[in-house]
């Protein structure tokens, strides 16, 4: 493996490494420290991350150009782009100007009645399975009902008169 380093005047923040790994040109950038003032010093983390991709290639593992090229990105808190989240906000929060206090109702409304609603239905039918229980329980037995029933003709009982059965089982 031959490696060729060129490094450039005080004025210019980087220098190139170029190498040929098993027949293909592979080109890496390493940024100056910003700290620094002599054009020999480089960033530490830098030049290992670049060390690591070069290791990779030679141990024959592949690596794509973009993933070579994330690692020469400046990584300050100043440089993070913030997601816009306005599409997902309400409409009553979108005015910076108008506070918080002004929507509190509108907002908190629809989560406490779909609570509410959901924990009443709950309550509703959990009582009505309780009545119908004590209900059946609390029931005359199928074979009473059965012992207890009787045929009675209507034939036989004149029209606007009322008639008593007696049944002793």
């Amino acid at each position: 493996m031959k490696l060729v380093m060129r490094f450039y005047n005080a004025s210019q923040a980087a220098y190139s490494s170029a190498t040929k790994v098993r027949g293909v040109n592979v080109r890496m950038a390493l940024t100056k420290c910003a700290n620094s003032m002599s054009t020999n010093v480089f960033c530490l983390e830098t030049i290992r991350l670049n060390l690591s991709v070069a290791n990779r290639i030679i141990n024959g593992h592949s690596m794509s150009v973009r993933s070579q090229l994330s690692l020469a990105r400046r990584f300050a808190h100043t440089d993070v782009k913030f997601p816009n989240f306005e599409n997902y906000r309400r409409d009553s929060t979108l005015d910076i100007n108008k506070a918080a206090r002004e929507s509190e109702d509108e907002r908190r409304a629809i989560s406490h009645a779909i609570y509410y609603g959901v924990g009443g239905m709950m309550a509703l039918i959990a009582a009505k399975e309780s009545i119908q229980g004590i209900v059946a329980f609390k029931g005359m037995a199928a074979d009473q009902k059965a012992l207890a029933s009787i045929e009675v003709k209507m034939e036989e009982i004149p029209e606007g008169q009322v008639a008593h059965f007696l049944s002793r089982g």
